[in-house]
C-alpha cells in the first residue's frame, strides 16, 4: 500500500514466479528454484486482480495494480493444449480475461484445495507481457505483466 502526500491510496500486488535457473551477473550468482504449479499460480494472479477490484470499489479514487515478474515462459505462452482443467486461468499473451473464472468439472479436489471459489472479475483485462531482461541461461528471459485495475 502506498499513500501519496495528497492521501491518494495506491495498492500494488507483486508476484515473482520463478523458473529454475542459475546465472551470473557481474560478480553475483543467482540460483532460482523452479516453482511449478502453474495452474495454482495463475489462479492466484487472477484472484489478486479480483481483490484489487474490490479494493477500488471500497476506496473511490484509489489506484490499484497487479504486477507479475517471471522467467517461466509457461505463463506468457499458456497451456500447450486446449481444454485443460485450468484453462479459465490462462495468462497467455493477448488473452482477455473477464467475468466468472472457474476450474473445469474434471479438476481434482487436491489441485483446487483452498482455491475452490469462482473468481469474479467486473472488469476486462488483456494480458500483455513485456520483455524485462535476458540472461544467458535456461529460463533466462524475464517478462512482466502489469494489470492496471480500473
Amino acid at each position: 500500500m502506498i499513500i501519496h502526500h495528497n492521501d491518494q491510496l495506491v495498492a500494488v500486488e507483486l508476484k515473482y514466479l520463478c523458473g529454475g535457473t542459475q546465472a551470473k551477473v557481474g560478480n553475483e550468482t543467482f540460483a532460482l528454484k523452479h516453482q511449478g504449479a502453474h495452474d495454482i499460480r495463475r489462479y492466484d494472479v487472477l484472484k489478486d486482480i479480483s481483490r484489487m477490484e474490490q479494493f477500488i470499489r471500497h476506496h473511490p479514487g484509489a489506484l490499484a495494480s497487479v504486477i507479475v515478474l517471471t522467467n517461466d515462459p509457461a505463463y506468457w505462452t499458456g497451456p500447450k493444449k486446449e481444454g485443460t482443467y485450468d484453462a479459465a486461468f490462462s495468462l497467455r499473451e493477448g488473452r482477455r480475461v473477464s467475468g466468472s473464472l472457474a476450474w473445469s468439472d474434471a479438476t481434482g479436489t487436491g489441485t483446487k484445495k483452498h482455491r475452490e471459489a469462482i473468481i469474479e472479475l467486473s472488469g476486462s483485462y488483456e494480458m500483455r507481457w513485456v520483455k524485462y531482461s535476458q540472461l544467458d541461461a535456461k529460463f533466462g528471459e524475464f517478462r512482466f505483466l502489469h494489470v492496471d485495475i480500473r
